[in-house]
This record gives structure tokens, C-alpha cells and sequence, in this order.
């Protein structure tokens, strides 16, 4: 019997049901053959179902009772029965290369996948899906005060202009201060807290931090380092709170919004962001189903949350924006995959090439818009458009100027911003998307790119951890990368210049980006393992593990098995100025700089200060 539509990796699988034999192909075929004598006995035309702009993965499909499950865009059900209200295309859904998915015991449970595709849509890990729940029922949320309620709304702290108050130092998360760190760094001083730390922000004479694994936040005093205060909270806090004109905002794994006096850190108000109380198991710890990322972000004095983890799971997002002083509620949204019918299925993707749905992340802002991932919004949460653009594609041996467009596959989405392409809640350095910085998303090759970004109004550096990285493919899809021992490169580019690339034959072979058309202003080597980069006045701060290469063990800068050390480099031409030790790596993105000094948290447990020759007088306000 034909089967057709094979490739990538994928071999044919047989899967028989009742005593017939199920083949699919991309020409839209859905045949159940008798298994004893080879003839039809059910067809069903799906037209461009599986015509989805992408070509098939790389792993089997399987087979339930009730579903063949077909490998082509990642886990298409197909109903052996035909119901037209069964036959689903969730193109988010990715697993690992050659094993793919495993039904069983009622769930779909699969695997992490080292796809580059999709990123922002797919969702990611160690999952177990079930089928379709009960429809969650909107009701009002629920606003709690506490004793430091009425006080937080009289508040007249102001942040100041070289403070460092949210998660990469401002609303459009660019790593960016005004503050200056000058001459040679030194520790100022040292503080233990132990446990999995988030990266620090300060602001109002406070570094407060997340201690991720004691569901804890804590402020420390900037100046020496002596514990302030901590707050117990109902789960674990992701990322860094929001320090806010004396107030310390954050969202938890609970998903709860809690808002803090930042003087000792008693409780203003909490709000929930969850729409119910229901919890799962997430990386052994029960968490709610609708967890909120620990960054709030504040703009024109709105508070902006999300509570979830995926627009296709449980009834989607949950937008909030918030009065800070109050904890009401000014705006609100939901973000909801739709449901396609069979008949829609059938005609194929509205765009090729792009997966729907979105994971939840934190917002970057820009002052006039915002942005959740591949998602924008005004002020008001009210969805912007974005414009699908088509990709330049040129063979090798053709006039560079001669291009061919194909089917959209990226968006503009109106302004340039700051993208971390696998979310800033995913911390690994280990086949991640790159964080990029640009108007477009859904094509890093026409975005300025790097495993760290940080960004002012006139340029954009960047570090790129596997310079010498072989694009190789292997029999999995995965990729060759460079020798443990290689320095990074740090790249300086000008924002206006342009970053598209064009597609051309090359080393790596078809279709891998063969370099930028406009040169960097500057390149320099630094022979670190860079887990956090920060821009402070004319200076860049990077932090990581020396990556000398040690034949006993080769992985202990990128493991964190090794002290670190922090740099100063010039941001005009990427010169080393100065440098100091750490008694660890940092946690991921883990620097921070405010007047006049660095705060690094650390992978053991410790938040180090350290300070130039000249230190800004660190005075706490307070509120």
C-alpha cells in the first residue's frame, strides 16, 4: 500500500487498530487498509492538513485506540472513526528526536525536542498533556489587603535615574544604566543566602533578590549587605520583584501578584491572577496551573502581569494590568488559542512556516507598546496588529541581488525589542534560542543576535558563547558545537545599521545563515563563560567561569564547578579596562549595576558587591 510524505529523519511506522492497517501522507491521505487483505476500507481526504509549510519530524507516529498521533508539524490526532470534532493540529507540541511522543495511562506525555523552530510557540520540557477539561468560568478576581495597605498608597519614593528597580534594569529590559563604575573593581562586600538565587534589582538603597527554592524574597541594605527583611510567599518567585516608588511588586508561581512595603517588607495587597485554585506538579513542587512570572512590569504607573503557561492550555492567559498603590484592577485580557474545525484544518495554516499559540513570559515595554513574547499590545492590553513579511532566500552561485521570496514566515512587529526567543524564564544556556533586538520576530537572521544582549539608544553588544560552533547536522537534527575552551566573542553593532542576512549555500550547507551584511563596529575575544552581561555608563560588565580548558574536567566552566570573574570593557572599542574575582559563576543573567557599583548573584547562594574607585553614596529612602 502507498504510504508517501516521508523524510527528515522520520522512518515509516505501522500502526494497526481493530485490524487495520492507518497510513498518512502530506498529500492530504488518511487510509485504513484490512490487515489480512490489503484493501480500503476506510479513506479520508484531508486536503492540506498536514500541508503546514514544514516538513515532517523526526520521530514515529503513534497509535491509541481512539487517535493515530502523525509526527508532521509535532502531534497531529487523527480519529480512526473520522468524528470531524476529534481531528486536532497542535502544532506547539514538539518531542525528542526518534523516541517522540508516548500515550499512556491517558496522557500524552512528551519529551524535550532540540527544534529551533517555532520558539515562543512550542512549549517546552518534560510534559504530561490530558484531554480537554471543563471550561474554567470567569469570575472576579480576588484582591487581598494586608497590614501595609492603606501606608503603600501615600508612598512618595521616586526611583532614581542610575537605580536599578526591575528585571534587566527597565521596562524595555536592555541591561542598560546610567550609573558609571570607574577605575579598578574591587569587592565591597559579600552576603550568603544560599539557596537558587534570582538576579538582583536595586533601588531605594535595597537590593532585593528571590531565593527561588525557599519560596523567600529578600532585601538587603545596598551599602554593606546586611539583611533587611524577607517575605515568605505561597510558591516559588521566578525572577527578580519590581521595586516601585516604595513598593516591591512581583508575580508567583501561585499565581498570585504580591505587592510589599519596601521599607520591611510587610505585605500592601496581593492579587490573584490565577482565575481558580488548581494546582500541577512543575519540576517536582506543586504550582498553580496558571503561574505568574516573578518581573512585574510597571509602566505610566500600570502594573502589568500574566498568569499561565501556554495560550492552548488551560483556558490560556490571564493579562492584568494593575494599580500598584492599589492592586485593582485597570485592564485585563485573556490570550486563547482558537479551536479549528476540521473543515478549516483541511485548508492548512493561515501563514506557513508559523506555529499559533504562545508561552507565557514576562512583558518588555517600549513606552508605547507592549510585548508578551510574539504578542503586542497597547496600553490598555488591547491586541496590535503585526505585518507578515516574507523571507529572502538566494542558491549558491546566484548574483546576490537576486532573491526569491517565500511564503511568509516572520512578523514586524511595529518598534525594535528585546526578545528572548525561549523566554526569559528559561535559564539554560544549552541549545537555546538567542536573545535578539530588533522590529521582527520569527527570523533571527534579520535581528542583531546573541546568547546575551544589552542595548542603549545608539548601540547594541552582544556576546555569542560558540563563536567557532560547526553547523554541522547530525542523524538527529542536533548540531556539532565548538571545543570546551573556546573564548566567546562580544560584538558591538550601531542599532541603525541593518542585520538582514541572506540565505546562500555555505559550510554548514542549504539554509544556514552564512553572516551579517553590515560589519560590527568591534569584536573582542573574552575567554569567559558568560552567564550575565550588563552596560553601565561607557562600560560593559560581563561575568562568568574562565574557560581554560582543563583535561580533567572540560565542563566545569559551563556547569558552574569553578570560580568566575567579572570584567569592565570599554564600550567603545571592547578593550578589557578591568577585572575581579567572584567566588562563583553567576546565576543566569545574573548582573546588575546601580549607583556607581555591581551586584552579582551567584550560583552558590551568594550576592557579591563590588564597587570602582568612586561609588555613588548608596542612601536608602524611606517610603
Amino acid at each position: 500500500a502507498p504510504a508517501g510524505g516521508y523524510g527528515f529523519a522520520n522512518t515509516m511506522g505501522v500502526n494497526v487498530s481493530d485490524g487495520i492497517l492507518w497510513t498518512w501522507g502530506n498529500s492530504g491521505s488518511f487510509r485504513g487498509y484490512d490487515a489480512a487483505t490489503g484493501k480500503v476500507v476506510k479513506d479520508f481526504n484531508l486536503q492540506k492538513f498536514f500541508d503546514r509549510g514544514h516538513h515532517v519530524r523526526c520521530y514515529r507516529a503513534k497509535a491509541t485506540a481512539k487517535y493515530l498521533i502523525t509526527p508532521y508539524r509535532g502531534a497531529e490526532f487523527l480519529p480512526f472513526d473520522g468524528n470531524p470534532e476529534e481531528f486536532m493540529a497542535p502544532d506547539w507540541l514538539r518531542a525528542g528526536c526518534g523516541h517522540g511522543f508516548v500515550p499512556a495511562n491517558g496522557l500524552l506525555y512528551g519529551t524535550p525536542d532540540p527544534c529551533g523552530c517555532y520558539s515562543g510557540a512550542k512549549f517546552p520540557g518534560i510534559k504530561a498533556l490530558a484531554g480537554r477539561r471543563t471550561k474554567i468560568a470567569d469570575s472576579e478576581p480576588k484582591l487581598e489587603t494586608g497590614p501595609a495597605y492603606e501606608q503603600s498608597q501615600k508612598s512618595e519614593v521616586r526611583s532614581q535615574k542610575d537605580d536599578w528597580p526591575t528585571y534587566r534594569g527597565n521596562a524595555a529590559r536592555s541591561g542598560h544604566v546610567a550609573t558609571t563604575i570607574t577605575g579598578n573593581l574591587r569587592q565591597a562586600w559579600e552576603t550568603a543566602l544560599g539557596g537558587e538565587l534570582t538576579p538582583p534589582v536595586i533601588a531605594d538603597g535595597r537590593v532585593v533578590v528571590a531565593r527561588k527554592d525557599a519560596d523567600e524574597v529578600i532585601a538587603l541594605a545596598s551599602d554593606t549587605g546586611k539583611a533587611l527583611w524577607q517575605f515568605t510567599t505561597g510558591g516559588p518567585v521566578s525572577l527578580p520583584p519590581t521595586i516601585y516608588e516604595g513598593r516591591v511588586l512581583f508575580g508567583c508561581n501561585d499565581g498570585w501578584v504580591y505587592c510589599l512595603r519596601a521599607s520591611d517588607g510587610a505585605l500592601a495587597w496581593r492579587f490573584q491572577a490565577a482565575p481558580a485554585e488548581r494546582k500541577v506538579m512543575a519540576y517536582g513542587r506543586l504550582e498553580s496551573a496558571w503561574p505568574v512570572a516573578g518581573s512585574v512590569l510597571v509602566e505610566h504607573g500600570v502594573a502589568y502581569v500574566s498568569a499561565g503557561r501556554h495560550t492552548a492550555l488551560d483556558d490560556g492567559l490571564f493579562l492584568f494590568g494593575l494599580d500598584p498603590a492599589t492592586g485593582k484592577v485597570l485592564h485585563r485580557a485573556r490570550l486563547k488559542q482558537p479551536v479549528h474545525s476540521l473543515e478549516e484544518l483541511k485548508q492548512g495554516p493561515a501563514i506557513k512556516g508559523v506555529a499559533e499559540g504562545s508561552n507565557n513570559d514576562v512583558f518588555v515595554g517600549d513606552g508605547q507598546r507592549l510585548y508578551l513574547i510574539k504578542n503586542v499590545f497597547d496600553s490598555t492590553l488591547q491586541p496590535l496588529p503585526a505585518q507578515a513579511m516574507k523571507k529572502k532566500w538566494k542558491s549558491a552561485g546566484n548574483d546576490a541581488k537576486q532573491t526569491e521570496e517565500f511564503s511568509p514566515t516572520y512578523f514586524d512587529m511595529g518598534a525594535p525589542y528585546l526578545k528572548a526567543g525561549d523566554g526569559f524564564l528559561n535559564e539554560s544556556l544549552f541549545n537555546r534560542r538567542a536573545f535578539s533586538y530588533s522590529r521582527y520576530w520569527g527570523d533571527d537572521d534579520i535581528t542583531k543576535c546573541g546568547h546575551f544582549i544589552v542595548f542603549d539608544s545608539q548601540r547594541t553588544y552582544a556576546v555569542d558563547l560558540y563563536p567557532r560552533s560547526q553547523g554541522a547536522r547530525t542523524s538527529t537534527g542536533g548540531y556539532t558545537w565548538a571545543s570546551a575552551g573556546e573564548p566567546c566573542e562580544l560584538i558591538a553593532s550601531a542599532n541603525d545599521a541593518p542585520a538582514e542576512r541572506l540565505y546562500r549555500e555555505n559550510m554548514r550547507g542549504p539554509g544556514f545563515p552564512a553572516g551579517l551584511l553590515s560589519p560590527a563596529l568591534w569584536k573582542a575575544q573574552v575567554p569567559l563563560a558568560v552567564r550575565g552581561l550588563a552596560l553601565a555608563g561607557d562600560r560593559l560588565f560581563l561575568a562568568g567561569a574562565p574557560t581554560a580548558f582543563n583535561e580533567k574536567d572540560p565542563l566545569a566552566p559551563y556547569e558552574n564547578r569553578t570560580p568566575a570573574e567579572v570584567w569592565a570593557v570599554g564600550a567603545a572599542d571592547g578593550k578589557k579596562q578591568s577585572a575581579a574575582d567572584l567566588s562563583a559563576p553567576p546565576v543566569f543573567d545574573g548582573i546588575a549595576a546601580a549607583a556607581g557599583r555591581l551586584f552579582v548573584t551567584q550560583t552558590n547562594g551568594q550576592i557579591a558587591c563590588l564597587a570602582g574607585e568612586k561609588p555613588n553614596e548608596l542612601n536608602r529612602k524611606e517610603p
